[in-house]
């Protein structure tokens, strides 16, 4: 969807210069856009201009896509952009950051998982976590981190109670772990998936993991005889003065309130408690 993706960057970035690019693990769907599709629309490596890019410490992919984004990432090196790995952010070492400031009072906070130095069979333990912290507002994002990383990851930092999570791994029953949840207790989430595509997301699981901390649900499309049909389409959050927003492209329904979600997923009992 790299076409896709620049089309919807352009709306925000004016200048052509993206300062910050966090790259989570080496998954095809988190680094195809980088590189383009093909269509032979070009990615953000080739029409954007990176000044610090930060990724996955460790990774067992040696696909051709891979391979595409590490070329493309050197590229970007060699004219001038800084590469450094989360673990390095993390240690403050060769000049990277465990917290970079993003503006007044917004901070971009790299946090420790084990997996940034431990081997593993499941690529997405290798995910990039950071937490956005703006004044008193705390945004998690984590990858497609599973139930150990996430383990490790409240093992390893004092993790703060989030207005706002993007759900781990696409609402997937091996994250959203409650070892996770019941830490950050969220009041929003965010769920980047296409409901009931081949992967049956977002399962059941994640979403009575959820459940007793919000309602507050958000999830784009999902799969319909047609294709796929827009269920909020583009998730837009903003904050003003502290206080979250949301915008949606299509409409800012739930997703308990959803058709889909009655017609393919169990309501949990705190949901049924909180209307």
């Amino acid at each position: 969807s790299a076409d896709t993706l620049v089309d919807y960057i352009d709306d925000y970035c004016t200048d052509g210069v993206l300062e910050y690019v966090v790259v989570t693990h080496a998954d095809q769907d988190h680094i195809a856009a980088f590189v383009g599709d093909e269509y032979m629309h070009d990615g953000i490596f080739e029409l954007f201009d990176c000044e610090t890019i930060i990724d996955f410490p460790k990774t067992t992919k040696s696909t051709d896509i891979y391979k595409e984004y590490v070329e493309l990432r050197n590229k970007q090196v060699q004219s001038g952009a800084v590469h450094y790995t989360a673990l390095e952010c993390y240690n403050n070492a060769n000049g990277a950051q465990r917290t970079y400031t993003l503006g007044a009072n917004v901070t971009m906070q790299f946090l420790y998982q084990k997996f940034y130095e431990e081997s593993t069979s499941v690529e997405n333990n290798n995910s990039v976590c950071l937490l956005i912290t703006q004044g008193e507002n705390n945004y998690l994002f984590t990858g497609d981190l599973e139930a150990s990383g996430e383990k490790s990851l409240v093992e390893c930092n004092e993790l703060p109670k989030c207005q706002l999570y993007k759900a781990g791994h696409h609402g997937s029953k091996t994250s959203s772990t409650t070892d996770l949840i019941s830490v950050i207790q969220p009041k929003m989430v965010v769920a980047n998936c296409c409901c009931g595509d081949k992967h049956g997301f977002p399962h059941q699981e994640f979403i009575n993991n959820i459940a007793p901390y919000t309602t507050k649900l958000y999830i784009p499309s999902a799969v319909s005889d047609s294709g796929h049909a827009l269920l909020n389409g583009n998730i837009v959050i903003t904050s003003t003065g502290g206080e979250l927003t949301v915008n949606c492209s299509n409409n800012n329904t739930l997703f308990k309130d959803t058709d889909w979600f009655a017609a393919h997923r169990v309501m949990p009992d705190a949901w049924k408690i909180s209307g």
